[in-house]
C-alpha cells in the first residue's frame, strides 16, 4: 500500500530540505499538518518554522522508530541555498556526548540507516544514497514497542537487541555488521559534499548603524591596530565535492575618518580609488570543517601577509558578521542567547605572523549542489554493467573567445577573438580539474598530478546537479557544470596559456547584480559518439541568448578603479567576458566497456 501523504501546498510558505548524511530516500516525516515521506533525492518539504519529526513506519503500521525533531526555519530570504538535515541535527545539545563531542545517540541513528539501505554503497560519494524500500518497513510491526530517541543512547548490544525482531525478518541486512566506528567513518565522508556550492564574500560594504550606536559591516571589513587604515576584502570561491575551495579574491586598503566609516559611500575610497592587490587561494585543505565552521588552520595569501577566517560557522550556507545580522537572519529576539562563535571573524598577518587587523566576516552561499547526481546518467566504473562503457570521467575542450569588437575580430557583429582552448576533465567523483596538456591520463587521486606526464592539473570546480524534466522529475542527460579559474593560475608564467585563464568562471552567477554569467547545461546523451552540446540553461529567466558566456572576475573588479589609465582599460576591457564558442570531446577520450 501507498504511504499516507499531505504535501505542502502553499509556496509562499513550504521550504524544501534534504535529508543527509547521504541523501536518505523513504524516511517518514510529518510537520504540523504535512505528513510525507523523502524522495528519491532525499528531499522533504515543510511549512516554514514548522517542527519536522523524522521516523520510521509503514504504510499500515502500528510500530514507529523516532529518529528526533528539528525546527525548519527559512534564512533571510535566502532562496539559493537548500536546507540539509542530518541525524546530527535531530539530536539537541542538552544530549549527551562523548568525548569527540559526538552525540551518543549518532552512532546508533547511522547504524541503522545504514543497514537498511537497499541502495549499496560505493566509495564514489557522487553517486552514494541511503534507500530503504517500503517493503522492509513492514518489520517495523514485528517491534514489542515504539522505539523512541533515548532508545538510541543504548549500548550497541543493547540497541541490537531492541532491534532485533524488525531485522530477523529482513534477509541480507543486519547492524551487528556495522560497527559504531565504521557508520561514523561512512557519514563522515560524506559530509564534505555538503558544503559544496559557490561562496560570495560581498564587494559592496555599507555601513550599518546599530541600536547600541555602533557600526556593523557586511563582507569582509577591518580596520589596521592603532591605525586609520582599512581593509576591505572580496572574494568568491567554488568548494568542491571533496570540500576543497578554488578561490579568487583582492583586498583594499585606504585611510578612514569616523565620518568617512559611517557613510554609506565606503565604496568609493575602496574600489573606485584604490588599485587591489590578490588574495590567493593556494591551500589543498579544506576550507570548511564538517560542521560548518571555518579553519583557522586556512591560509589565504595577501600582499606582505597572510589572511584567515578565525570564527564562524556556516548556517544555512551564511556565516554572519556580528551580533545584529545573526539576529536578524535567524529569527532571533534581543534577548535571546547563542553561541557568539557562529559570527565571522578575520584576520590579517603580517610577514612575521603578527596580527595586524581583526575585522568581520559575513558570507553567503549563493550556488547549492545536489549531493546526489543520478545514477541513471551518471555512468561510472563503479555503477555500470559488464560490457557497458562508462561516461564518466569525461574529457572536454572548451574554445573561449574574448569580447574585442575591433575589426581584427569581426567588429561590432563578431564574436570577439580567440582567447584560448581550456580542456577539463569531468571526475567519476563530480568534480572538475584542468587538463593542461590534453591527454585525458589518470590522474592521482590525491595530488592531482597526471600520472604519465607529470603535469600538475588543478581543480576548476564541479558538476552541481544532473537536471531533470519539469514535468516528469525524471533525471535528463544534462549536466550542470560550475568553473573557476583559481589563483593557482596566477603562479604560472606568462607563456603558459592558462595564465590568461586566472579569474575566469562560467555556470554560475556572481557578485549578485554585478557580474552576471548564466547557468549552463552540457547535453552528453550522444557523448560515446563523441558529440556533446553545452548552452545556457533555457529555464534561466537572466539568459537572453543560449550561447555560453564567460566572465572574469579579478579584472571586472579591478576595472572599477577609476583612476586607471586610457591603456589600462583598453588593456582589460576585451578580457572581461566573452563567449565559450564551442565545447568538443577531446581526441584521446576512449572510454573501455567493463571487464
Amino acid at each position: 500500500e501507498a504511504e499516507t501523504t499531505t504535501t505542502c501546498q502553499d509556496k509562499d510558505f513550504c521550504l524544501t530540505g534534504q535529508f543527509v548524511d547521504e541523501p536518505v530516500v523513504g524516511l517518514n516525516y510529518i510537520c504540523n499538518l504535512v505528513e510525507g515521506v523523502t524522495d528519491e533525492n532525499g528531499l522533504f518539504s515543510c511549512p516554514d518554522n514548522s517542527v519536522a519529526t523524522f521516523f520510521l513506519k509503514s504504510a499500515t503500521g502500528n510500530r514507529q522508530i523516532i529518529l528526533g525533531k528539528y525546527r525548519v526555519r527559512s534564512v533571510g530570504g535566502n532562496t539559493f541555498v537548500r536546507l540539509y538535515v542530518t541525524p546530527e541535527d535531530l539530536l539537541t545539545s542538552a544530549d549527551a556526548r562523548d568525548g569527540s563531542g559526538t552525540p551518543v545517540q549518532l552512532p546508533n541513528v547511522l547504524r541503522l540507516l545504514q543497514a537498511l539501505d537497499s541502495d549499496g554503497n560505493t566509495t564514489n560519494q557522487a553517486i552514494n544514497r541511503i534507500v530503504i524500500d517500503p517493503k522492509d518497513k513492514k518489520a517495523i510491526d514485528k517491534l514489542t514497542a515504539n522505539v523512541e530517541v533515548l532508545d538510541f543512547s543504548k549500548s550497541t548490544a543493547q540497541f541490537d537487541a531492541l532491534l532485533k525482531p524488525m531485522f530477523d525478518e529482513l534477509v541480507g541486512k543486519s547492524m551487528a555488521t556495522i560497527s559504531p566506528q565504521q557508520a561514523l567513518e561512512r557519514y563522515q565522508a560524506s559530509l564534505p559534499t555538503i558544503h559544496s556550492g559557490v561562496y560570495e564574500v560581498a564587494l559592496n560594504i555599507t555601513a550599518l548603524p546599530r541600536n547600541n550606536g555602533s557600526l556593523g559591516y557586511n563582507g569582509m571589513f577591518g580596520r589596521f591596530n592603532n591605525s586609520d587604515l582599512h581593509s576591505m576584502v572580496s572574494m568568491v570561491f567554488v568548494v568542491d565535492r571533496e570540500g576543497k575551495a578554488i578561490g579568487n579574491g583582492l583586498e583594499w586598503q585606504n585611510t578612514f575618518t569616523a565620518d568617512q566609516l559611517s557613510s554609506l559611500l565606503l565604496p568609493s575610497r575602496l574600489y573606485f580609488s584604490v588599485k587591489p592587490t590578490d588574495v590567493d587561494f593556494l591551500s589543498s585543505d579544506t576550507i570548511f570543517e564538517n560542521n560548518g565552521r571555518v579553519k583557522p588552520s586556512y591560509f589565504f595569501n595577501a600582499a606582505s601577509g597572510k589572511i584567515k577566517f578565525t570564527q564562524g560557522k556556516l548556517s544555512k550556507g551564511k556565516i554572519a558578521s556580528d551580533d545584529f545580522m545573526y539576529r536578524e537572519l535567524y529569527g532571533l529576539t534581543a534577548t535571546e542567547s547563542f553561541d557568539t562563535t557562529q559570527i565571522g571573524k578575520w584576520q590579517r598577518l603580517g610577514l612575521d605572523n603578527s596580527t595586524q587587523l581583526t575585522g568581520s566576516l559575513n558570507l553567503e552561499k549563493s550556488r547549492d549542489t545536489n549531493l546526489y547526481l543520478d545514477s541513471t546518467i551518471w555512468k561510472t566504473i563503479e555503477n555500470i554493467s559488464v560490457g557497458e562503457k562508462p561516461i564518466f570521467p569525461l574529457h572536454l575542450k572548451l574554445t573561449l573567445r574574448d569580447s574585442d569588437r575591433t575589426a581584427a575580430c569581426g567588429g561590432t557583429s563578431g564574436n570577439g577573438c580567440a582567447f584560448g582552448d581550456m580542456g577539463i576533465s569531468i571526475l567519476a567523483n563530480g568534480n572538475i580539474i584542468s587538463d593542461r596538456d590534453n591527454n585525458c591520463s589518470v590522474v592521482d587521486a590525491t595530488t592531482l598530478q597526471d600520472t604519465t606526464t607529470a603535469m600538475q592539473e588543478q581543480r576548476l570546480g564541479l558538476v552541481s546537479t544532473v537536471l531533470d524534466d519539469d514535468n516528469t522529475k525524471k533525471a535528463l542527460p544534462l549536466i550542470a557544470p560550475v568553473i573557476l579559474v583559481g589563483s593557482w593560475a596566477r603562479q604560472l608564467p606568462s607563456t603558459d596559456p592558462w595564465s590568461k585563464f586566472y579569474g575566469v568562471y562560467m555556470g554560475t552567477e556572481v557578485g549578485s547584480s554585478v557580474l552576471k554569467v548564466r547557468k549552463l547545461q552540457i547535453d552528453i546523451s550522444r557523448v560515446l559518439d563523441k558529440i556533446v552540446t553545452m548552452q545556457n540553461q533555457p529555464d534561466d529567466k537572466n539568459s537572453f541568448s543560449l550561447t555560453p558566456v564567460w566572465s572574469n572576475y579579478v579584472k571586472t573588479l579591478q576595472s572599477y578603479n577609476q583612476n586607471l589609465t586610457t591603456t589600462e582599460k583598453d588593456a582589460l576591457t576585451p578580457v572581461l567576458s566573452g563567449l565559450v564558442s564551442s565545447v568538443k570531446v577531446q581526441d584521446c577520450y576512449d572510454p573501455q566497456p567493463k571487464q
